[in-house]
């Protein structure tokens, strides 16, 4: 048995005719896991450490991510077996790196699938030659989601004081 993780579970169904029976499709619900509020860092990233980041899941995807451990667990998936195949882009490629350390897999080797559209010839292309997770996109990633955290939460409140509060500096908001 194969496991095969989108980003969005609306696609499961579709994907799931392609692939057959010997693949369980399940969604992650996009980013399930989010940089952590707390003591121990700025907005979940920490300055002093060379802005390191610290992520804890979202509750509001725990459902998600419990079907899949469910998945890997009640079908005995092994690793090898985990495509990972969230959309082609810097915000999916974090998705993927961040599922891949979720479910104990080494990034540099996790199965990574892409394609443009749910088509039968698009799927079968992307299952037969899986990629690796680029981790320079990753880092792209982390790098805008930590930078908007961190300008974001400290420039708002000055605009809430000089223009008008409901301002935003940034996107994480």
């Amino acid at each position: 048995m194969k496991l095969v993780i989108v980003e969005s579970p609306k696609k499961t169904t579709s994907i799931s005719k392609i692939l057959g029976s010997g693949h369980v499709v399940l969604g992650c619900g996009g980013h399930f896991m989010e940089l952590k509020d707390g003591k121990n860092g700025f907005y979940g990233v920490d300055i002093a450490n060379n802005f390191a980041p610290t992520f804890q899941p979202d509750p509001a995807k725990s459902k998600f991510i419990y079907k899949i451990k469910e998945a890997v667990k009640n079908h005995n998936i092994k690793p090898d077996d985990i495509y990972i195949a969230t959309d082609d882009d810097r915000e999916g490629e974090a998705i993927a790196w961040h599922l891949a350390n979720y479910l104990n897999l080494d990034p540099k080797y996790a199965k990574r699938m892409c394609f443009h559209s749910i088509t039968e010839p698009e799927i079968k292309k992307a299952i037969a030659s899986p990629s690796k997770i680029n981790q320079d996109r990753v880092n792209s990633a982390l790098a805008r989601q930590i930078t908007d955290k961190v300008v974001g939460y400290e420039i708002s409140p000055i605009l809430w004081r000089q223009i008008g509060k409901g301002l935003s500096a940034g996107r994480v908001q």
